[in-house]
């Protein structure tokens, strides 16, 4: 295809027959692809032909190649822009106490389980070193706003098959050197369990929304800038 497009080029332009007599050396140059050549003769079909053959390999697809790889840059710097910028670089650490439960739910532990699989959602990712508050660049308070254990699928004769836990926070992100703010939000997470697989399954479940949960948290945290 790049071949048939020079070729059609040049021709638009009227390269097809080069003609010098009585000369004793021809210089052609233009833009340094074609080297000296003696020739009291016509270019041939078949000369030219090689001509564009050397042309294409010697320099056409360089400049393909080059422009190829310019684009996986721009095109790999355009899908990193769509998942948003990375946190400062000048941000290294970050604390995150308990989260505050106002849920009213009854539900044993659900703060510490909650916070302590935030915590490792952190040392995962490595983004973010976990420390004591005392001495973080950032702090991530939270607050437990609703926990609902709620019917989800019913049969027609009114028997509950599935039910469905949602769990619902309010996170606070602060950059504790400036006392600035960096963002407040909601987030809800839920999942669903069989009604008859009574208290351990809904204990799955719950755990199941709040590893979607930390996910949502952390994300927003180092990700969403």
């Amino acid at each position: 295809m790049i071949k048939n497009f020079i070729k059609k080029y040049f021709e638009k332009f009227n390269f097809k027959i080069l003609e010098f007599r009585n000369a004793n050396f021809v210089k052609f140059f233009s833009h340094k692809i074609f080297d000296y050549t003696e020739n009291t003769e016509s270019f041939t079909e078949v000369r030219r032909e090689k001509y564009l053959q050397n042309l294409t390999v010697k320099f056409i697809n360089p400049i393909l190649r080059f422009i190829y790889v310019s684009l996986v840059f721009m095109i790999g710097g355009c899908a990193y822009s769509f998942t948003g910028s990375s946190i400062p670089s000048d941000m290294k650490t970050i604390a995150i106490p308990v989260f505050e439960d106002i849920s009213g739910y009854t539900e044993a532990g659900l703060r510490e389980n909650l916070t302590n699989a935030l915590i490792q959602k952190f040392i995962q990712d490595n983004s973010l070193q976990v420390v004591d508050r005392k001495f973080s660049d950032t702090i991530l308070e939270g607050i437990i706003t609703s926990l609902r254990d709620e019917p989800f699928v019913i049969t027609g004769n009114e028997q509950v098959n599935s039910r469905r836990v949602v769990i619902q926070v309010k996170v606070r992100f602060t950059d504790q050197r400036s006392k600035k703010q960096l963002w407040e939000k909601s987030f809800s997470q839920y999942s669903d369990y069989a009604a008859e697989g009574g208290l351990f399954a809904k204990q799955q479940a719950i755990q199941k929304a709040i590893e979607n949960l930390t996910e949502d948290i952390l994300i927003a945290t180092v990700s969403d800038w």
